[in-house]
């Protein structure tokens, strides 16, 4: 074959061979406190365990968090709102995830139907706090998720 480009086929198999399992439950409730104050209270819970095949080097892992969280919005008015929420969410033992308490607050102004500018804050509580880690990666790092505020412009047609 005349001008055939030479090249190396190699086949390379990729998966995942560990087993696991999950189950979980979220509880809600919400409260219209007055036509412009509204509560709702969230408990969720998670519990993920999962096993490598045997050879394969790694340690059991478990994804036991539970989390509360209160969420408090206003309305300030016919064109501002501010919301507020605070979570509590506890430790994930095998992943090396301590407890954290964090708050996120947004700030927004509608100044017609089709538009709204927002101001949001999140993670207020910590300059960082880790969410992701060890369980799922073995030896890896831990992932830190980091305070940020930006600013969000929403048109709707």
């Amino acid at each position: 074959m005349t001008g055939a480009i030479p090249y190396l086929l190699i086949p390379v198999r990729n998966g995942n061979e560990s087993n696991g399992r999950a189950y979980g439950t979220e509880l809600t409730t919400s409260w219209q406190a007055t036509d412009w104050w509204r509560l709702r209270l969230t408990y969720s819970f998670m519990n993920m365990k999962y096993t490598a095949p045997p050879g394969v080097r790694t340690d059991n892992a478990a994804y036991i968090p539970q989390q509360f969280s209160l969420n408090s919005g206003w309305n300030l008015g016919k064109h501002f709102q501010v919301d507020a929420w605070l979570r509590c969410v506890d430790e994930v033992r095998d992943g090396g995830i301590p407890s954290y308490v964090t708050a996120d607050l947004r700030l927004a102004w509608k100044p017609g139907p089709a538009w709204e500018f927002s101001i949001v804050g999140q993670n207020l509580l910590d300059p960082r706090h880790p969410e992701y880690g060890r369980a799922f990666i073995e030896h890896g790092p831990l992932t830190e998720v980091q305070r940020s505020v930006y600013g969000k412009v929403t048109w709707k047609f």
